[in-house]
């Protein structure tokens, strides 16, 4: 997906997301509308969630660096059964990660 088509889809689901805030008013849904609205909010931010799942040394953390484009994830010879973690890009195209 090109930086146009992405921006495109970005403000084609905001005014949706903005449309169904309305709505959701109009019909007394304020926790619908809460919702829309927060989710516009992150979109606007381009924060995003992912959850990446599998077996023990499979590339779940190759997959996510290559997701991000940098080596911002070291993988761990031993297993460790979660890890909750922030991946945050800055204004420079910088990674960094820290857990929550």
């Amino acid at each position: 997906m090109t930086s146009r088509t992405y921006a495109r889809e970005r403000d084609r689901l905001s005014s949706h997301l903005v449309r169904l805030e309305a709505l959701a008013e109009q019909q007394g849904e304020g926790g619908v509308a809460r919702a829309a609205r927060a989710l516009d909010e992150k979109l606007a931010e381009e924060r995003f969630n992912v959850v990446v799942v599998g077996e023990v040394k499979r590339g779940k953390t190759t997959f996510v660096n290559a997701l991000l484009g940098a080596e911002v994830l070291v993988g761990c010879q031993y297993s460790v059964p979660c890890r909750d973690l922030a991946v945050s890009r800055g204004m420079n195209g910088s990674c960094g990660c820290g857990t929550w």
